[in-house]
């Protein structure tokens, strides 16, 4: 009986890509690395302007309420609690999105630097603090215009009205 064999183009996604040249696949990997460097770029500068706003509306609603509420211990304590925790599960979404993006970058290198036949650089290693330390910082942040939120909400008197 005939032993079943793999068709020609059996672990790649296309078949044509077995057709390709090193050089033209190098070529495929470098502008998928170059296009997904754009993209982290864009998605990075999009959040940023996402926390500034989010950071700025937190400052904005305190500056609203000046004067007509002043909120218990236990409010105040709930919406810092609540902001904290809120920003934190978007931080950690956006820091899981990043890591696949960095991820596929650096799989489309790895890619050309083995086609080209290229010695792989040692990408500089980093601690988990240092891969986290954004994420530190966004939450920090939050707590503290929060903070500075209900601080000041607390601070002002009430308006006679």
């Amino acid at each position: 009986m005939p032993q079943p064999t793999a068709p020609p183009h059996a672990g790649t996604v296309d078949p044509g890509v077995d057709a390709l040249s090193a050089r033209d696949r190098a070529d495929v990997y470098l502008e998928l690395y170059k296009q997904q460097m754009s993209y982290f770029h864009e998605t990075r500068r999009i959040e940023f302007q996402a926390n500034l706003a989010l950071w700025g509306a937190i400052v904005a609603v305190g500056y609203g309420l000046a004067g007509k509420v002043q909120p218990s211990t236990s409010l105040s304590l709930a919406f810092i609690a609540s902001t904290v925790v809120l920003s934190g599960v978007w931080a950690w979404f956006l820091q899981k999105t990043k890591g696949f993006d960095k991820h596929l970058f650096a799989e489309y290198r790895k890619r050309v630097e083995r086609l080209l036949g290229a010695e792989p650089l040692n990408p500089a290693t980093t601690s988990a603090l240092g891969e986290n330390a954004w994420w530190l910082f966004y939450v920090l942040a939050t707590l503290l215009f929060s903070t500075g939120v209900v601080g000041f909400l607390r601070a002002i008197p009430l308006a006679q009205g």
